[in-house]
């Protein structure tokens, strides 16, 4: 098997090959559970996801299965601003409903402004100028004389912009500063 760290795997098997992307990773591996050793998918788990995993019996019913240590609670944000700064690596360009009717319950029109909804897609930080994508946040903003970056609309951000980073790979991926490089 040969990884892609960035883009997904590739399986390489009997003279054919398959590229898996991120979603299709979680069904080859519920299938690969019922059939390799549970060690086998742990080790690949752990290698494309940049985490710990190992086999374990869940405390309650004995079932075996894969424990995985996200490592997660070592992350803190330091306000680099990259999750912000390179939309295209960072978060997805869309939002989900939610975030756009708590937009219009808080009558936030200055965020609505950077939103384009169509046929139930609502593409986020289009510049209501010249009505094209951005390639940057339009709330984030570099406090004077730091290295930091704050975000003006913090308390009602976009729920993929709490979410960030969604794992230890996500982050070191996305030049993340908050998680420690190992």
């Amino acid at each position: 098997m040969d990884f892609d760290r960035r883009n997904g795997l590739w399986i390489k098997s009997h003279g054919s090959e398959k590229f898996y992307y991120g979603v299709d990773l979680v069904e080859l591996f519920l299938d690969l559970l019922s059939l390799k050793p549970l060690e086998i998918i742990a080790a690949v788990y752990s290698d494309i996801q940049w985490v710990k995993a190992n086999v374990a019996n869940h405390p309650e019913t004995g079932v075996s299965g894969l424990i995985v240590e996200t490592e997660m609670e070592e992350f803190e944000c330091v306000q680099c601003g990259n999750c912000c700064l390179n939309l295209s690596d960072a978060y997805q360009t869309s939002v989900p409903d939610s975030d756009v009717k708590r937009w219009e319950n808080e009558n936030r029109t200055d965020i609505l402004e950077w939103v384009d909804t169509f046929v139930g897609l609502n593409d986020i930080w289009i510049s209501p100028k010249t009505g094209k994508s951005v390639s940057r946040c339009p709330w984030l903003r570099k406090l004077p004389k730091k290295e930091k970056h704050a975000c003006r609309i913090h308390d009602t951000k976009p729920e993929h912009c709490r979410n960030f980073p969604k794992s230890k790979r996500h982050a070191l991926e996305n030049g993340c500063k908050g998680y420690p490089a190992n």
